[in-house]
């Protein structure tokens, strides 16, 4: 996810160390500096995760930036442009698709907020107290101050979601939401497992609080339709869509000029603006029926192969045409990396070919992996 000013987004990384017993939490970054301890660490957006076991890692939510810009200080090496190149310097193996190794990555490298608790073998809400409950959320916080403002907003801003993008995660009823001490100045948040997280230096009423809980909120609806959505356009790597709705979310709830403020902190990105214009030109029934259509089909994005890559993004792209009406979006093939309406017309069409035929007709199997030409 973006980050702007002083504020920081955070996305916990953790290294295992297979010839120790006390497992404290490690952190790299990407340009292979050396481990240091989270508590000390906070100046960063994306870490690079590395399983010495494995001699493996995985990545998530990078910004060069933060180094460019002398935000991350505590780097041993400029960044390399071609990750495999650096990855074999390293003599490490790239995981194409994070999903992939989910399960595996899950349990072996816990991340956001809850990695060192996991860790210490320790409940997730050590050192927090429970601050709200309803059917929806039960939230927790280890801040002093009063955070009751906070409840009733994001009741609302699930309120807009749900008719806005037209579902709920039901799966993840009632969402743990944490709300954490951060470093002064900072504030980032995080969404993993059904869980959403904001650690902040100072959480109150304002245009970052209002927008980042609303976006981390917004990744967990859409993970809640599928998994391994567009690295390089959609979320993770680049947040367009998820800030995009958070900022329309806070705009409707009234809070106009802090919508307005941080709207125009990405004036200058390309993708913020398509999904942006897309929006104002079919309105949110796009994103309804494009949802509707990919629960209907049992879609998977983290199925489909590696992420980011043409083929996932021009599955994406195709649903996003149905919701739609069935329009090929003209605007992606300026805008969106791998946007190929030729592959996307395929898609729908090998779609609309094996539509009426049960689930389990083997067209469908190959269809839900990727394999849409051998499902024609």
């Amino acid at each position: 996810m973006e980050v702007h000013a002083s504020v920081k987004h955070l996305d916990y990384g953790s290294e295992l160390q297979s010839s120790s017993s006390d497992m404290g939490i490690r952190c790299h970054v990407l340009c292979g500096g050396v481990p240091v301890d989270k508590a000390t660490f906070t100046n960063y957006q994306r870490l690079l995760v590395i399983w010495q076991i494995k001699k493996a890692y995985t990545m998530e939510e990078w910004s060069d930036g933060l180094v460019r810009s002398g935000v991350v200080p505590l780097v041993a090496e400029s960044q390399s442009d071609n990750e495999d190149q650096w990855c074999l310097s390293k003599g490490l193996t790239k995981i194409l698709s994070t999903s992939h190794h989910r399960l595996e990555i899950e349990t072996n490298l816990p991340v956001a907020a809850r990695a060192q608790a996991e860790l210490a073998g320790k409940p997730a809400t050590e050192g927090m107290t429970s601050r709200y409950s309803s059917p929806r959320f039960k939230i927790h916080s280890d801040l002093r101050n009063d955070v009751s403002w906070f409840f009733p907003y994001v009741e609302s801003v699930y309120d807009q979601l749900k008719t806005k993008l037209g579902h709920e995660p039901s799966q993840y009823l009632p969402i743990k939401c944490m709300i954490k001490q951060g470093p002064p100045g900072g504030i980032g948040g995080w969404t993993v497992s059904g869980e959403i997280g904001v650690e902040a230096g100072d959480f109150e009423k304002n245009r970052w609080c209002l927008v980042i809980s609303a976006q981390e909120l917004v990744n967990l609806f859409t993970g809640a339709v599928s998994a391994g959505w567009p690295s390089d356009w959609w979320a993770n790597h680049k947040s367009p869509f998820p800030i995009m709705v958070a900022v329309e979310v806070v705009r409707d709830l009234g809070y106009e000029q802090e919508a307005n403020e941080y709207d125009r902190e990405f004036e200058s990105d390309p993708l913020y603006v398509w999904h942006r214009s897309l929006r104002r030109t079919y309105g949110w029934d796009l994103y309804r029926n494009m949802f509707s259509a990919m629960k209907t089909d049992g879609v998977q994005l983290d199925r489909l192969g590696p992420n980011p890559s043409k083929r996932l993004t021009n599955y994406v792209l195709a649903y996003m045409s149905l919701g739609a009406g069935g329009l090929y979006l003209q605007s992606a093939t300026q805008t969106i990396p791998h946007a190929d309406q030729g592959m996307v017309q395929d898609i729908i069409g090998v779609r609309q070919r094996i539509l009426a035929s049960p689930r389990t007709d083997q067209r469908w199997m190959q269809y839900l992996s990727g394999n849409y030409s051998s499902s024609s």
